[in-house]
């Protein structure tokens, strides 16, 4: 191989790794905004209240109900934090599903940012079963 052609072939795979680059950042930034977009609404079991958190988890919303007046403070309380705990489990099956690329597949940085809520968020038990409950 002559030195043009090592050059040349040299310069051909830094441009082909700045393309990967570029691929690998809008697809972070793809997945960044998808995350950030989640929020996860849940209602008590009996309706008496719901919630919503964003995709960090935070309390954005509570909504009482007539049926959460009449409830004591000290079981509303109780109430209204194990629905953030349901919400935030439902979080992570939502921070999993988008996390999967265009063709379902979990990529790198999706199991590590799954890996991660599921650390975060380890002490909110399981998701309840009657699904996400996405907004």
């Amino acid at each position: 191989m002559s030195p043009s052609d090592a050059h040349t072939a040299a310069l051909a795979q830094i441009d082909s790794w700045v393309a990967q680059a570029r691929r690998q950042e809008a697809a972070a930034l793809a997945l960044q905004h998808r995350v950030e977009a989640i929020r996860v609404e849940r209602w008590s079991p009996r309706g008496e209240l719901r919630v919503v958190v964003d995709h960090s988890g935070l309390l954005r919303d509570v909504e009482l109900t007539d049926a959460a007046m009449r409830t004591g403070a000290p079981a509303l309380s109780r109430l209204l934090m194990a629905t953030v705990r349901e919400a935030r489990a439902l979080l992570r099956d939502a921070v999993v599903e988008a996390s999967l690329d265009e063709h379902g597949r979990p990529t790198a940085l999706g199991r590590s940012l799954t890996a991660e809520y599921a650390r975060t968020f380890a002490g909110d038990g399981e998701a309840p079963a009657d699904g996400p409950g996405r907004t």
